[in-house]
């Protein structure tokens, strides 16, 4: 009897001691979660703002691509063989 009690007191002590190390693993995870949640949160807001800006200069762009008279004109045949002549070796 004193021989089991022994063994269950020594895989007692293990025991406590694995579930010490699986709860500091556990709040190290849960540390590491809450600073990739704030870094996730930051980048999404970041993006939204980038987003306001690219559309408001698409915008922009638009309107001034609006007032230049050749912006919607085709591009002659001879700029493009041009072009093409410069490109070609």
């Amino acid at each position: 009897m004193y021989y089991v009690t022994q063994q269950l007191n020594r895989e007692n002590k293990s025991l406590s001691r694995q579930m010490i190390v699986q709860q500091a693993e556990i709040e190290q995870q849960r540390k590491y979660t809450e600073k990739l949640t704030t870094v996730l949160n930051k980048n999404s807001q970041l993006k939204k703002q980038i987003d306001i800006k690219h559309d408001e200069r698409e915008k922009k762009l638009q309107r001034h691509l609006a007032t230049v008279r050749c912006a919607h004109e085709p591009v002659p045949e001879p700029v493009i063989r041009m072009q093409r002549e410069g490109i070609t070796p």
